[in-house]
């Protein structure tokens, strides 16, 4: 019986070693390789999304300075806004005002 026990458990050590050191390897290697392809075309999209956004960006920026050198000096930093841009819609739209020097003044009267 105590033989039965040190085989088994020698073979035990043996299959344990042989798993650390090449069955545990090639598996590891095997789900690297399978999921390698994923990886890169999920890191190649992102790369892609950065540049898109990096682009967005500067326009957005290009964007904001010819309003800014375009309207500043016309109706004041207060009026570029976005959310009295936004009054400055809604009152034209609603008819409330007919045009932009009507709808500043009217939102600096009212504090809108």
């Amino acid at each position: 019986i105590e033989q039965t026990i040190t085989d088994i458990t020698s073979k035990k050590k043996v299959a344990l070693d042989e798993f650390e050191n090449s069955t545990k390897e090639q598996m590891i290697a095997d789900l690297t390789s399978q999921n390698e392809e994923r990886v890169n075309a999920a890191k190649e999209e992102l790369e892609n999304i950065r540049v898109e956004l990096t682009s967005a960006e500067a326009k957005l920026e290009e964007i904001n300075k010819g309003i800014n050198e375009k309207y500043l000096n016309v109706i004041g930093e207060d009026m570029l806004r976005l959310a009295n841009v936004d009054k400055m819609i809604s009152l034209l739209e609603e008819g409330q005002v007919s045009n932009i020097n009507e709808a500043i003044n009217k939102i600096r009267a009212n504090n809108l």
